[in-house]
């Protein structure tokens, strides 16, 4: 078995690379891309790393907005056309594993063909409440002129809701942009966004369709059958708002009783001892 791991930075390189350290295997390959709008230099180190490789078709990120989704489906791509891999694991630079890498790599052997999403039935109130809006309602994230909420504003006054452009149930997940996908899961998302662009137009002016469009597209799709819900990430989101609690010292009993394989987030500028701790818990598993 073979995994890609591919890592979203925009900041901490040492956190990517103490992540990488406690996942290294012989199975897994690590591809970082990095925001374009951020200076490479202080990142470049992270190349001579074994099996750890930068994207090269790099994008300029805003949060929420589609050039996030469009960054990693395009890594996506380059991830494919680079080698030959069972698995794709998308992942942030403030994620870290909380089993060994051993461990994490027999899960997903047993698991050949399984796709792994943070993902909520469509009658749940957070899909029909939160990604309906993001659905149906104009946002303008990727833009950065002034007035631009003001604009906003006013084109969801005058013009009617919008539409998913295909006749789909919606599917959506609290924290949902991270996920793995078998290759021939992975490979029919790319093609289905590159050969529809209407439906990318469509998706230039919505909010968050990193955690609704794979989850949909996937769902509504023979892909349904092989994948699996909520497996793979622990996060904490009882604090509310659009981030997950950041995971300090306090959280490590939670952590190391989880049955989750990987965990999110971190910052060392908050807490910069819970991961020497949870690489302890690692070391201590038989």
């Amino acid at each position: 078995m073979k995994m890609a791991h591919l890592i979203m930075a925009y900041k901490y390189p040492w956190m990517i690379e103490r992540m990488i350290g406690a996942m290294r295997h012989p199975g897994f390959v690590f591809y970082i891309h990095l925001d374009k709008k951020i200076d490479k230099e202080a990142f470049e180190y992270l190349a001579g790393l074994p099996n750890v490789f930068f994207i090269k078709n790099r994008t300029e990120v805003r949060w929420a907005a589609f050039s996030f989704s469009e960054a990693i489906w395009t890594s996506v791509e380059e991830i494919l056309e680079a080698g030959n891999y069972d698995f794709i694991n998308l992942m942030s630079g403030q994620d870290y594993p909380i089993k060994p890498a051993e461990m994490i790599y027999d899960y997903f052997s047993r698991h050949m063909g399984r796709n792994f999403l943070q993902c909520s039935p469509p009658d749940t109130s957070w899909v029909r409440e939160t990604c309906h809006i993001w659905a149906s309602r104009y946002h303008l994230v990727d833009y950065n002129f002034r007035g631009r909420h003001r604009v906003e504003g006013i084109l969801n006054a005058l013009l009617p809701s919008r539409s998913f452009p295909f006749p789909y149930t919606i599917y959506g997940g609290q924290g949902g942009a991270w996920w793995t996908l078998s290759t021939a899961c992975a490979q029919y998302v790319v093609r289905y966004l590159r050969n529809n662009r209407k439906f990318r137009r469509y998706l230039k002016h919505t909010w968050g369709p990193d955690e609704f469009v794979p989850h949909t597209l996937i769902m509504n799709s023979a892909y349904k059958e092989t994948t699996l819900l909520n497996r793979i990430w622990y996060q904490d989101w009882s604090s509310g708002g659009n981030h997950p609690k950041i995971l300090q010292l306090e959280d490590l009993n939670a952590l190391t009783n989880s049955d989750k394989l990987l965990a999110r987030k971190f910052d060392d500028s908050v807490d910069h001892q819970v991961l020497a701790k949870i690489d302890s818990y690692i070391l201590s598993i038989p």
